[in-house]
Protein backbone atom coordinates (compact mmCIF):
# COMPACT_ATOMS: atom_id res chain seq x y z
CA UNK A 1 0.00 0.00 0.00
CA UNK A 2 1.51 3.46 -0.89
CA UNK A 3 2.28 5.65 1.85
CA UNK A 4 1.63 9.63 2.15
CA UNK A 5 4.22 11.77 4.52
CA UNK A 6 3.93 15.50 4.65
CA UNK A 7 7.13 17.22 5.62
CA UNK A 8 6.24 20.69 7.37
CA UNK A 9 9.56 22.76 7.39
CA UNK A 10 10.40 26.27 6.27
CA UNK A 11 14.05 25.84 5.71
CA UNK A 12 14.66 24.63 1.97
CA UNK A 13 17.80 23.44 2.79
CA UNK A 14 16.57 21.58 5.94
CA UNK A 15 13.45 20.67 4.27
CA UNK A 16 15.03 18.62 1.15
CA UNK A 17 17.30 17.31 3.63
CA UNK A 18 14.55 15.87 5.73
CA UNK A 19 12.97 14.27 2.31
CA UNK A 20 16.11 13.35 1.06
CA UNK A 21 16.23 10.82 4.29
CA UNK A 22 12.67 9.57 3.72
CA UNK A 23 13.01 8.49 0.71
CA UNK A 24 15.65 6.24 1.73
CA UNK A 25 13.71 4.39 4.29
CA UNK A 26 9.78 4.84 2.29
CA UNK A 27 8.92 2.49 -0.73
CA UNK A 28 9.58 4.19 -4.07
CA UNK A 29 5.72 4.02 -4.50
CA UNK A 30 5.21 6.39 -1.52
CA UNK A 31 5.01 9.86 -2.00
CA UNK A 32 6.62 12.69 -0.05
CA UNK A 33 4.83 16.18 -0.20
CA UNK A 34 7.50 18.67 1.19
CA UNK A 35 5.42 21.80 2.14
CA UNK A 36 7.08 25.22 3.15
CA UNK A 37 4.22 26.70 5.05
CA UNK A 38 1.14 25.52 6.86
CA UNK A 39 -1.27 27.39 4.45
CA UNK A 40 0.36 24.49 1.96
CA UNK A 41 0.38 21.52 4.39
CA UNK A 42 -3.46 22.23 5.39
CA UNK A 43 -4.47 22.03 1.54
CA UNK A 44 -1.85 18.64 1.20
CA UNK A 45 -3.90 17.32 4.45
CA UNK A 46 -7.56 18.02 3.30
CA UNK A 47 -8.17 15.07 1.77
CA UNK A 48 -7.57 12.97 4.68
CA UNK A 49 -5.00 10.38 2.68
CA UNK A 50 -1.26 11.58 5.17
CA UNK A 51 -0.24 8.23 6.73
CA UNK A 52 3.19 10.14 8.27
CA UNK A 53 3.13 14.26 9.54
CA UNK A 54 6.90 15.41 9.59
CA UNK A 55 6.89 18.63 11.32
CA UNK A 56 9.09 21.30 12.37
CA UNK A 57 7.68 23.56 15.36
CA UNK A 58 8.70 26.77 14.23
CA UNK A 59 7.58 27.21 10.76
CA UNK A 60 7.62 31.50 10.37
CA UNK A 61 11.45 32.24 10.20
CA UNK A 62 12.42 35.41 11.94
CA UNK A 63 8.54 35.01 13.94
CA UNK A 64 9.23 35.64 17.55
CA UNK A 65 7.47 32.76 19.89
CA UNK A 66 6.25 30.90 16.68
CA UNK A 67 4.59 27.56 17.46
CA UNK A 68 2.67 26.85 13.81
CA UNK A 69 3.63 23.54 13.52
CA UNK A 70 2.19 22.65 17.13
CA UNK A 71 -1.18 24.43 15.88
CA UNK A 72 -0.93 22.64 12.53
CA UNK A 73 -0.61 19.00 14.60
CA UNK A 74 -3.72 20.30 17.12
CA UNK A 75 -6.38 21.11 14.04
CA UNK A 76 -5.24 17.61 12.64
CA UNK A 77 -6.05 15.52 16.01
CA UNK A 78 -9.29 17.74 16.03
CA UNK A 79 -9.97 15.42 12.76
CA UNK A 80 -11.19 11.83 13.33
CA UNK A 81 -8.85 10.30 10.29
CA UNK A 82 -5.81 12.14 12.00
CA UNK A 83 -6.45 11.26 15.53
CA UNK A 84 -3.70 8.71 16.02
CA UNK A 85 -1.75 9.73 12.68
CA UNK A 86 2.19 9.35 13.47
CA UNK A 87 3.64 12.87 14.31
CA UNK A 88 7.16 12.99 14.37
CA UNK A 89 8.20 16.74 15.20
CA UNK A 90 11.63 18.07 14.58
CA UNK A 91 12.79 21.60 16.16
CA UNK A 92 15.63 23.77 17.22
CA UNK A 93 13.21 24.36 20.89
CA UNK A 94 14.00 22.20 23.87
CA UNK A 95 11.41 21.50 26.62
CA UNK A 96 8.56 20.80 24.67
CA UNK A 97 8.79 17.01 24.92
CA UNK A 98 5.46 16.54 27.39
CA UNK A 99 3.17 18.85 25.64
CA UNK A 100 4.07 17.33 22.49
CA UNK A 101 3.81 13.66 24.03
CA UNK A 102 0.89 14.40 26.15
CA UNK A 103 -1.18 16.28 24.62
CA UNK A 104 -0.73 15.71 21.08
CA UNK A 105 0.22 12.28 21.32
CA UNK A 106 3.64 12.72 19.38
CA UNK A 107 5.11 9.49 18.23
CA UNK A 108 8.85 11.23 18.80
CA UNK A 109 10.34 14.47 19.43
CA UNK A 110 13.82 15.05 17.35
CA UNK A 111 15.70 18.15 18.10
CA UNK A 112 18.00 20.22 15.57
CA UNK A 113 20.65 19.07 14.99
CA UNK A 114 19.64 14.99 15.01
CA UNK A 115 21.07 12.06 14.50
CA UNK A 116 20.05 10.49 10.94
CA UNK A 117 20.28 6.83 11.48
CA UNK A 118 17.45 7.58 14.51
CA UNK A 119 15.41 9.84 12.33
CA UNK A 120 15.83 7.39 9.73
CA UNK A 121 14.67 4.40 12.08
CA UNK A 122 11.66 6.17 13.25
CA UNK A 123 10.15 7.20 10.52
CA UNK A 124 10.81 3.68 9.22
CA UNK A 125 8.81 2.10 12.04
CA UNK A 126 6.22 5.03 11.92
CA UNK A 127 5.02 4.19 8.52
CA UNK A 128 4.32 0.97 10.00
CA UNK A 129 1.10 1.94 11.31
CA UNK A 130 -1.68 1.24 9.60
CA UNK A 131 -3.97 4.29 9.47
CA UNK A 132 -7.30 5.09 9.02
CA UNK A 133 -8.38 6.39 5.84
CA UNK A 134 -11.43 8.00 5.25
CA UNK A 135 -13.02 8.16 1.39
CA UNK A 136 -11.55 11.07 -0.41
CA UNK A 137 -13.34 14.00 -1.31
CA UNK A 138 -11.11 15.91 -3.58
CA UNK A 139 -7.26 14.96 -5.23
CA UNK A 140 -5.11 17.40 -5.45
CA UNK A 141 -2.27 18.57 -7.41
CA UNK A 142 0.76 21.25 -7.88
CA UNK A 143 1.03 23.46 -10.83
CA UNK A 144 3.33 26.35 -11.15
CA UNK A 145 3.37 26.36 -7.00
CA UNK A 146 -0.08 26.47 -6.90
CA UNK A 147 -2.19 23.80 -5.33
CA UNK A 148 -5.54 22.61 -7.86
CA UNK A 149 -8.24 20.77 -6.08
CA UNK A 150 -10.39 18.64 -8.42
CA UNK A 151 -13.87 17.30 -6.38
CA UNK A 152 -13.01 13.17 -6.57
CA UNK A 153 -17.10 12.78 -7.91
CA UNK A 154 -16.69 15.80 -10.83
CA UNK A 155 -13.07 13.52 -12.49
CA UNK A 156 -13.78 12.32 -15.09
CA UNK A 157 -10.89 11.46 -17.73
CA UNK A 158 -7.10 12.33 -18.39
CA UNK A 159 -4.73 12.81 -20.56
CA UNK A 160 -1.42 13.12 -21.45
CA UNK A 161 -0.42 15.26 -24.69
CA UNK A 162 2.79 16.36 -25.58
CA UNK A 163 4.12 16.13 -22.18
CA UNK A 164 0.88 18.10 -20.95
CA UNK A 165 -1.28 16.49 -18.48
CA UNK A 166 -5.05 17.92 -18.91
CA UNK A 167 -7.80 16.47 -16.41
CA UNK A 168 -11.46 16.99 -17.51
CA UNK A 169 -13.88 17.41 -15.11
CA UNK A 170 -17.84 16.84 -15.16
CA UNK A 171 -18.91 20.48 -15.84
CA UNK A 172 -16.60 20.25 -19.39
CA UNK A 173 -13.37 22.03 -17.58
CA UNK A 174 -10.02 21.08 -17.71
CA UNK A 175 -7.41 21.14 -15.94
CA UNK A 176 -3.84 21.26 -17.01
CA UNK A 177 -1.41 19.81 -14.28
CA UNK A 178 2.42 19.37 -14.60
CA UNK A 179 3.46 16.36 -16.46
CA UNK A 180 2.97 13.40 -14.86
CA UNK A 181 2.94 10.02 -15.79
CA UNK A 182 -0.29 8.29 -16.23
CA UNK A 183 1.27 5.54 -14.19
CA UNK A 184 2.26 7.92 -11.18
CA UNK A 185 -1.27 9.89 -11.90
CA UNK A 186 -3.11 6.68 -11.21
CA UNK A 187 -1.20 6.06 -7.93
CA UNK A 188 -2.11 9.60 -6.76
CA UNK A 189 -5.70 9.21 -7.23
CA UNK A 190 -5.82 5.85 -5.61
CA UNK A 191 -9.26 5.12 -6.96
CA UNK A 192 -9.70 1.96 -8.14
CA UNK A 193 -12.83 2.82 -10.31
CA UNK A 194 -10.24 5.20 -12.11
CA UNK A 195 -7.89 2.98 -14.86
CA UNK A 196 -6.06 3.44 -17.70
CA UNK A 197 -7.77 2.65 -21.40
CA UNK A 198 -4.89 3.24 -23.64
CA UNK A 199 -1.25 4.71 -23.64
CA UNK A 200 -2.22 7.95 -23.22
CA UNK A 201 -5.18 8.24 -21.08
CA UNK A 202 -6.99 6.65 -18.05
CA UNK A 203 -11.03 6.73 -17.38
CA UNK A 204 -13.30 7.14 -14.34
CA UNK A 205 -15.69 3.97 -14.33
CA UNK A 206 -18.86 6.15 -13.09
CA UNK A 207 -18.95 7.89 -16.00
CA UNK A 208 -18.85 5.51 -18.19
CA UNK A 209 -22.17 4.69 -20.40
CA UNK A 210 -21.37 1.90 -22.67
CA UNK A 211 -18.09 0.75 -24.48
CA UNK A 212 -17.56 -0.23 -28.30
CA UNK A 213 -15.05 -2.54 -28.29
CA UNK A 214 -15.01 -3.39 -32.03
CA UNK A 215 -14.00 0.44 -32.71
CA UNK A 216 -12.04 0.85 -29.68
CA UNK A 217 -14.03 3.31 -27.64
CA UNK A 218 -15.31 4.21 -24.25
CA UNK A 219 -18.76 6.51 -24.24
CA UNK A 220 -19.17 8.89 -21.79
CA UNK A 221 -22.34 10.06 -20.00
CA UNK A 222 -23.96 13.40 -20.05
CA UNK A 223 -22.84 14.26 -24.06
CA UNK A 224 -19.65 14.40 -22.34
CA UNK A 225 -17.99 12.51 -24.84
CA UNK A 226 -15.48 9.53 -25.22
CA UNK A 227 -11.89 8.28 -24.79
CA UNK A 228 -10.30 5.39 -27.18
CA UNK A 229 -9.48 2.20 -26.19
CA UNK A 230 -5.60 1.48 -26.99
CA UNK A 231 -5.03 -1.94 -28.72
CA UNK A 232 -2.98 -3.33 -26.10
CA UNK A 233 -4.95 -2.32 -23.12
CA UNK A 234 -8.64 -4.13 -25.12
CA UNK A 235 -8.67 -6.92 -23.03
CA UNK A 236 -7.49 -4.87 -19.87
CA UNK A 237 -10.38 -3.05 -20.45
CA UNK A 238 -13.15 -5.78 -21.09
CA UNK A 239 -12.12 -7.51 -18.06
CA UNK A 240 -12.35 -4.24 -15.88
CA UNK A 241 -15.97 -3.66 -17.61
CA UNK A 242 -17.22 -7.25 -17.95
CA UNK A 243 -17.49 -7.06 -21.63
CA UNK A 244 -18.58 -10.19 -23.35
CA UNK A 245 -18.60 -10.68 -26.84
Amino acid sequence: MMKRILILEDNVDSRAYMERLIREVCQERDRIYACENVQEAYLYAANGNIDLFVIDIMTKTGATNDVSGLTFIEHMRERECYLFTPVIFVTALQDLNRYTIDRLRCYMFFEKPFDTQDFKGTVAEALLFPGKKPDRKYYSFKQDGIIIQIACSEFVYAEVIRHHTFLHKSDGEVERISYMSLHRLLEEIGNDDVFQCSRHMIVNRAYINNADMVNRIINLKNDLGSVEIGVTYKNEVRQILGVIE
